[in-house]
């Protein structure tokens, strides 16, 4: 399964970050709210919602329970994504009575967009759905995802999805998707949220590729794209009130001079999320733990999931579990020297004049459409650093005459390997074509330089 996102695209497995922050680019874009009313399947989704409000939620785990949902109709597909989206932390969420059946559609010229079910707690929202084409025809294009509150704005957090459309059952005109929502610490959960995407189908066939494609957002003003879908979800908050427990650390440690502070840590159902704090102080720019893990007294890795920005990480969740002990265990740090935390380039001659270090070479400097591409490579010297630099720069530069402008064209960043020099990326990004004052100054975002010291931190 692929995965994609902003916060937060894996390359397969391995670059999770990058695929969550491609998704997050996409997601975070601004939508109009539509006024619509949708047709609800009501007789479905209260017969399931009565079965299930005989499970009552334990904390133990329920292995049979997985096997019940799969006989609900609709959720069959539910279960099989949770086990397939290589969480155990979701895994057991659904084995303890945490799916909640939605069954509502939407459906226009002949297909139909179904949400079957939700996963949520205080932090997180997983939703599942289904898009359907008309029998006789196959799915020829499908939007990236978009969820909005009630209000039309976008959930404070980062929204990430899996590809569809890569699964050997895209071409026979249905597809079941994920798309994974991961609220900043203190955001609300709604008690429902709008989901927006747009399809298009054609007959079986007819020319065109053989699987549908995934692409672009749900926009209002894109009919080519097929008919926009909006399905409203309601939320059971009650399901999930009071179970997050947040465990206070303050401790400090010292890596080659510089403070990083773990400051706490939110044990909730669906995550783990911990909040560092880097000292002012410190000499060099902390942009993240590098080979942090959240292990429990057996020796159980919960696996790092993401983030929000440097600073707030978060991992799969034992909560089902209830382990005695959970550590925090890493040993280095990505961090820069300050004042080498920016590259300076002249695009107008295709020169980079002053980088980080001999590591971030200039490849081409080119005009498209109106836009100026930069095409970095990128030498990562840590082999345990499976970091996606995609995001290398900020969203703003300066020009020499310290005129500053927003912003670098992120719709455009990559961040690609290749398999053959697993420890050399290529970066690429554009900005809009102008007579600027040459050079162009970049600030730094995240880099692959490093300090180094072991640490052991005990959130219970």
């Amino acid at each position: 399964m692929q995965n994609h996102d902003r916060a937060f695209p894996e390359e397969l497995a391995e670059r999770t970050d990058q695929a969550i922050a491609e998704g997050m680019k996409r997601g975070r874009r601004e939508l109009e709210r539509r006024q619509k009313r949708l047709r609800r399947r009501t007789g479905a989704s209260l017969a399931i919602a009565l079965l299930l409000v005989a499970c009552l939620f334990t904390i133990r785990v329920s292995p049979v329970f997985a096997a019940i949902v799969r006989d609900i109709p609709g959720l069959k597909a539910v279960v099989d994504l949770v086990k397939g989206w290589g969480d155990q932390g979701l895994e057991l969420a659904a084995d303890n009575d945490f799916v909640q059946p939605v069954g509502v559609s939407d459906e226009h010229d002949g297909i139909r967009l179904t949400v079957q079910g939700v996963i949520a707690d205080d932090q997180r929202l997983v939703i599942f759905y289904e898009v359907k084409a008309a029998e006789g025809k196959r799915l020829a294009r499908v939007t990236y995802p978009e969820v909005r509150r009630p209000d039309g704005q976008n959930p404070e957090g980062v929204i990430s999805y899996d590809d569809p459309t890569a699964r050997e059952e895209a071409p026979k005109g249905t597809l079941n998707g994920t798309i994974d929502v991961q609220f900043i610490d203190g955001a609300s959960m709604p008690d429902e949220v709008n989901l927006l995407m747009r399809a298009k189908a054609v007959p079986i066939g007819e020319d065109g590729d053989e699987r549908p494609l995934l692409r672009g957002e749900a926009s209002e003003d894109d009919p080519s794209a097929g008919p926009l879908f909006k399905v409203n979800i309601p939320i059971d908050r009650e399901k999930f009130a009071g179970l997050a427990k947040v465990y206070t650390l303050n401790e400090t440690i010292a890596a080659e001079g510089q403070n990083v502070t773990f400051v706490n840590a939110t044990v909730s159902p669906l995550r783990v999320f911990v909040q560092l704090r880097y000292d002012e102080a410190n000499r060099k720019q902390i942009t993240g733990p590098g080979d942090i893990r959240l292990v429990d007294e057996k020796g159980t890795e919960w696996k790092y999931k993401g983030g929000f920005g440097q600073d707030r990480i978060y991992f799969e969740s034992p909560y089902f579990r209830q382990p005695k002990e959970l550590y925090l265990e890493g040993s280095w740090f990505r961090a820069l020297d300050k004042n080498r935390a920016f590259l300076v380039i002249d695009t107008d001659r295709g020169e980079l004049i002053r980088a980080p270090d001999d590591n971030l070479k200039l490849a081409t400097v080119s005009r498209v459409g109106g836009r100026i591409k930069i095409v970095l490579t990128l030498n990562i010297t840590e082999p345990g650093d499976n970091m996606g630099y995609g995001l290398l720069v900020h969203d703003s530069f300066t020009d020499a005459s310290g005129k500053k402008y927003s912003k670098v064209d992120y719709s455009r960043v990559v961040a690609s390997f290749a398999t053959a020099e697993p420890g050399k990326q290529t970066i690429t990004f554009a900005i809009d074509e102008k007579d600027y004052k040459q050079p162009l100054t970049f600030n730094i975002y995240d880099y692959p330089n490093y300090i180094r010291q072991p640490y052991k931190i005990r959130i219970r």
